[in-house]
């Protein structure tokens, strides 16, 4: 039976433009049905008070609600057979640090809660969230699939830098080795190489990045 589902690149794989264009040629790769594409800015509320309602209280939930609405994210509504299984594969573990290399968030994911994409993660989660989604969207007669294409060939050529130097400098700063402006100063600069947003959002996120390494630190101690 075919299934439908949410899947939304986060911000740092709309900021970071390359990571963005590789990881929806890998979706676009495995033919799967893509029955909405498009670059979409969710308002706060809408993130906090419905979309991620189940983690309010957590430590890391007003982080979470700040990272994803960071900038835009690039929203999917996707149908097939076993899809969430497939796609979530794909994806690999939440954790980037738990994941293949073969995987997205292996490959792409930063640390922590900063890994790439949000995937409905079981069949009534995916109803629910499609449901919801299509409440701020409209799906119109268009072939969504040559939309994602389109974005995925404007900035495949876009300068990368090897992820791993992201999460060097966020383990550096959870092991002390590193301070904060330093590790800040230096994120800006990997940003930078990557992305054509402004500095606002460019130093917003480096921010993000930051207080994300410093949860983690606050796990571990």
């Amino acid at each position: 039976m075919d299934e439908e589902m949410i899947v939304f690149l986060k911000p740092d794989a709309v900021i970071r433009r390359g990571v963005g264009a590789r990881v929806i040629q890998e979706i676009l790769n495995n033919d799967f049905k893509i029955n909405y594409f498009d670059e979409v800015s969710p308002p706060r509320e809408f993130i906090a008070t419905k979309h991620y309602v189940q983690h309010r209280g957590k430590f890391f939930y007003d982080w979470l609600v700040k990272y994803v609405t960071s900038s835009p994210i690039l929203l999917f509504i996707m149908e097939g057979v076993d899809i969430i299984y497939k796609i979530r594969t794909l994806l690999g573990p939440t954790l980037p640090e738990n994941a293949n290399d073969n995987t997205i968030r292996g490959k792409y994911g930063i640390l922590g809660g900063i890994n790439v994409a949000h995937a409905s993660d079981n069949i009534n989660n995916a109803r629910y969230e499609v449901e919801l989604w299509k409440g701020i969207i409209e799906i119109q007669n268009q072939n969504y699939t040559q939309k994602a294409f389109n974005y995925m060939k404007k900035y495949i050529n876009f300068p990368i830098v090897e992820t791993k130097e992201y999460r060097k400098i966020s383990n550096m700063l959870i092991e002390g080795k590193i301070t904060v402006p330093e590790a800040k100063n230096r994120i800006i600069r990997l940003l930078q190489v990557e992305s054509d947003f402004n500095d606002n959002i460019i130093l917003q996120f480096a921010d993000i990045i930051i207080e994300n390494a410093l949860l983690r630190k606050k796990e571990v101690t």
